[in-house]
């Protein structure tokens, strides 16, 4: 949450002074003393913010600018109002330049520390938003439809949230398979939403995201709304993991592990401890197709 005063380092200048130029493009008489005296402040004013002559600036002053800035340069009108998505805006700059100072590939002058940390990061905090986005969207559809409407479009809602948790969060969290249920069902419908919201909620300082706007009193309503009987399929069985054969390789990929994985695909030639092993591209002739001989690891073997 900003705080009343916010203390101005030489990456929270950069950010004011790349948003005004952007909207000076636009239109031109966007200067620093024009902006100043349309916010109610000195016509030097902003010209000190950028400069660095100023260490701080109030925060009701710097969403004053970036909201007169954008209303100026910009058709675009948020529903919530374009004040609030500019305090959201500056405040999550605030955390983003927190965030990758304390993580270490980022200074507070602005320099890059580790190129390949940053660029991940910044990827991963994409996805992130995605998450958010769609599930607050989903949040927001659901509470305003009625029970029967809900019904009538399951597959659909389960679909999207279904793709949310099970793949975006996969995808951050760098599992190779789905731990959440495609049950579609209403019920299944609200677990898969409380778990993106909390997923989000729960990970916002990380990657310098404002928590949703979803409070446990509306979650709560919508938790009874959804708890019906209304099921129209089970969820998938995965059969144990000796149980597939070659040709079913893709649905092993997506129900079990890398290790697994590893270890049902060279079954036949080689089991060890080890997860990724050195496979021994040699089966005797006798074995059956789903027998395996045991090999020590080679990675492990002295005297060679």
């Amino acid at each position: 949450m900003l705080t009343k005063k916010i203390t101005l380092n030489t990456r929270l200048r950069d950010f004011i002074i790349s948003r005004r130029k952007d909207a000076q493009k636009r239109k031109p008489y966007l200067t620093a003393d024009y902006v100043s005296e349309n916010v109610g402040r000195a016509k030097s004013w902003l010209s000190q913010v950028e400069n660095g002559r100023l260490k701080s600036v109030k925060a009701n002053d710097l969403i004053n600018v970036f909201t007169f800035l954008h209303e100026e340069s910009s058709i675009v009108r948020f529903p919530e109002g374009t004040r609030n998505h500019m305090r959201t805006l500056i405040e999550e700059e605030i955390m983003y330049i927190e965030a990758t100072i304390k993580l270490g590939f980022m200074d507070d002058e602005g320099n890059t520390l580790d190129v390949s940390k940053a660029s991940s990061y910044n990827f991963d905090r994409m996805t992130f938003q995605h998450i958010g986005e769609l599930t607050h969207a989903e949040f927001t559809s659901l509470q305003k439809q009625e029970i029967k409407e809900i019904e009538n479009n399951l597959k659909l809602h389960i679909k999207r949230l279904y793709n949310i948790v099970g793949e975006d969060i996969q995808e951050l969290n760098h599992e190779s398979t789905n731990p959440f249920s495609d049950e579609v069902s209403t019920r299944n419908l609200y677990f898969l939403l409380e778990t993106s919201v909390n997923y989000y909620n729960d990970n916002c300082n990380y990657y310098a995201k404002i928590p949703l706007d979803i409070h446990s009193e509306q979650l709560d309503y919508l938790k009874e709304k959804l708890n019906t009987n209304f099921f129209i399929r089970e969820r998938t069985k995965i059969k144990p993991l000796d149980e597939y054969n070659n040709e079913e390789l893709e649905d092993v990929v997506k129900h079990y592990t890398t290790e697994d994985f590893m270890k049902w695909k060279h079954k036949t030639t080689y089991f060890g401890n080890d997860p990724f092993p050195m496979t021994i591209n040699f089966r005797y002739s006798m074995l059956k197709e789903n027998d395996f001989r045991t090999f020590e690891d080679l990675n492990k073997s002295t005297g060679l």
